[in-house]
């Protein structure tokens, strides 16, 4: 870390735990903070390590630099070193389901970075949706931090499942993992039998910045077991089931049309790997 990155963190972290700082001064030091990392991003890891002690402030200090460290995590920072952000959740979300006023507005100022954050760190995801899942729940119909947070939560990781192809006998076995929609999964069964572009595919993954306006075409659509078509927007719950297993069934799109290339969860990498071999 440089000279000047190591000052200006250790002015940003005594003005942080100085009261009588206003926010819009710690704001001001927080963009020169996040600019001097813009330039020195291999040092990122470093800069959110020494921050992380400001996690456990309340207030202006916390959101801003809440906000700060989940850009760089977006950016490609790991994400572990800003672990008290997660540990403060999962206090807030018990006290913001009863209606506790500061863990709700803590919530509203940092569901971001920490959906950021979780979507990078899976064994800390995972973690939390088993310890807090089903009160990010209960926030969601009132608060968009369980909204969010619950939809990432539903992400699957590592979840077995059966494609089913109209031009093969047999379902093909598959690990599906980090998919937080109808259409990115689209784009990941196109893409595993190369009917799509690699960018596109690339986009669908998690590998590299999404670019707006980007569309591709689907040569295959997922439908239930009666050829209905899944709604796109919706959570991979809609996925049909049979004698306990999960199918994805991508029958041949007749009129295919430009889609956009996305996906909900910058940080969420996704993958859907197939186990037998390619239909010949």
């Amino acid at each position: 870390m440089n000279a000047l990155l190591r000052g200006l963190l250790d002015d940003f972290i005594q003005a942080a735990k100085d009261e009588s700082v206003p926010a819009h001064e710690l704001g001001t030091l927080a963009q020169e903070v996040d600019s001097a990392v813009s330039t020195d991003f291999e040092h990122a890891g470093e800069a959110i390590a020494a921050l992380a002690e400001l996690l456990y402030l309340d207030g202006p200090p916390l959101y801003i630099v809440s906000v700060m460290l989940g850009g760089w995590v977006e950016q490609g920072a790991p994400a572990q070193a800003a672990a008290p952000l997660v540990r403060r959740m999962q206090d807030w979300l018990p006290a913001a389901v009863k209606g506790e006023a500061s863990s709700l507005e803590a919530l509203s100022e940092t569901w971001r970075p920490l959906v950021a954050l979780l979507g990078a760190w899976p064994e800390a995801r995972l973690r939390a949706a088993d310890e807090v899942g089903d009160l990010a729940k209960r926030l969601a119909p009132s608060h968009p931090a369980g909204v969010w947070l619950s939809r990432l939560f539903a992400a699957p990781h590592q979840l077995s499942v059966q494609v089913i192809l109209p031009e093969r006998a047999q379902p093909i076995e598959a690990e599906l993992s980090g998919v937080a929609d109808i259409l990115q999964l689209s784009v990941l069964v196109n893409a595993a039998f190369e009917t799509v572009p690699e960018d596109a595919a690339r986009c669908a993954r998690g590998e590299g910045p999404q670019v707006p306006g980007t569309t591709v075409r689907l040569p295959r659509v997922l439908t239930e077991l009666d050829g209905e078509v899944l709604p796109e927007g919706a959570d991979l719950s809609v996925l049909p089931q049979h004698e306990g297993r999960t199918l994805v069934v991508a029958l041949s799109n007749p009129e295919p049309y430009e889609r956009p290339v996305g996906r909900v969860f910058s940080t969420l990498k996704a993958s859907l790997r197939l186990l037998d071999a390619e239909p010949g």
